[in-house]
């Protein structure tokens, strides 16, 4: 697995993802697609694979709310798509 350096955090995004919109799903199973606009502002929880030495706040396996954008661009590792973001860009920890 790969070992995040300083504060930064490895997650998975929560919600599903198509390329690089969220997708929602109403009650009775219909999947939207959001806009940009909707994306940029809204924070997102997340699952965290793993933490750098300088992350207090949470820890592996945690669900975590992120401030809207405040996170890499995603990258592929052994088939999982992973994103970064660092330690002071958490809002919530829903400790696991």
């Amino acid at each position: 697995m790969l070992k995040p350096i300083h504060d930064a955090i490895l997650f998975t995004f929560v919600d599903p993802i198509n390329g690089i919109m969220f997708i929602e799903q109403t009650v009775s199973g219909i999947f939207l697609g959001q806009s940009h606009t909707k994306t940029s502002q809204t924070a997102r929880w997340a699952k965290v694979l793993a933490v750098g030495p300088k992350v207090d706040n949470c820890d592996a396996g945690d669900t975590i709310l992120i401030e809207p954008l405040m996170w890499t661009h995603g990258f592929n590792f052994q088939d999982v798509k992973i994103w970064k973001t660092d330690a002071s860009k958490i809002l919530a920890v829903m400790e696991a």
